[in-house]
């Protein structure tokens, strides 16, 4: 059976369930990526009161939900960062992930006139940012024990 994916845009009122969403998949894909510490600085940047804080200042957040339970989430930090890219596992491979990353792209285009975006992507999600026109643009950063990727998609307009 098909299901029905809806999209809208992120309040502060949906803090605590976009907190959750990404901590439980970070600790589920991420966590053997990282340095030692660096599970516990990435739930930090997780955190509720952190979620809250990018939801009243510069960042642009779509949830996609189904029957009202969040299964996907792309967050961008303006002006053409993708900070945020989630998919639920059992929705994954379905090509919610490709519809967030679009949605991204347009935001970015609409409001900046740019056709390009960076990402730090975690070491286990390089691959599927290749599959999506991305290109490495430096060695593997560690920051507070968070090993990422700097990869850049587009051209400089």
């Amino acid at each position: 059976m098909l299901t029905k994916v809806q999209t809208r845009i992120g309040s502060v009122n949906d803090a605590e369930t976009i907190s959750d969403f990404v901590s439980e998949l970070a600790k589920r894909h991420i966590a053997v990526t990282l340095e030692r510490d660096g599970l516990e600085s990435l739930l930090t940047s997780m955190s509720t009161k952190a979620t809250r804080v990018r939801l009243c200042s510069d960042y642009h957040h779509i949830l996609a939900e189904v029957e009202d339970k969040l299964v996907g989430l792309v967050t961008i930090r303006n002006p053409s960062h993708l900070y945020q890219l989630f998919v639920e596992t059992n929705h994954q491979r379905k090509g919610l992930g490709r519809q967030l990353f679009e949605y991204a792209q347009d935001h970015v285009y609409r409001t900046t006139g740019s056709k390009s975006m960076t990402v730090n992507s975690s070491l286990n999600s390089t691959e599927k940012y290749r599959c999506l026109g991305f290109t490495i643009v430096g060695d593997v950063q560690t920051t507070d024990g968070v090993r990422y990727q700097p990869m850049r998609w587009g051209n400089a307009t």
